[in-house]
């Protein structure tokens, strides 16, 4: 009862843990691919140059990287 965690439902820690870390890959993805299309979309209409379309891949792949990483989906 100290843990605050239901044991006696059948369900283990671990599956909890297991199914938080696929929500966070899935929400990190999502995002990821928000950025790269937004970003795409801004540099195809002429909103954005080139350097700044990199620069937002960059940033977007880095804190897909430091998402997977802190989370220790890697």
């Amino acid at each position: 009862m100290g843990s605050g965690f239901e044991t006696g439902a059948g369900i283990s820690l671990g599956s909890v843990s297991l199914g938080l870390g696929w929500l966070f890959f899935m929400v990190a993805t999502i995002a990821l691919v928000v950025v790269i299309f937004g970003a795409w979309g801004a540099w195809t209409k002429g909103s954005i140059s080139l350097d700044e379309l990199t620069n937002y891949l960059i940033r977007g792949f880095v804190f897909y990287a430091v998402v997977l990483v802190l989370f220790g989906i890697v």
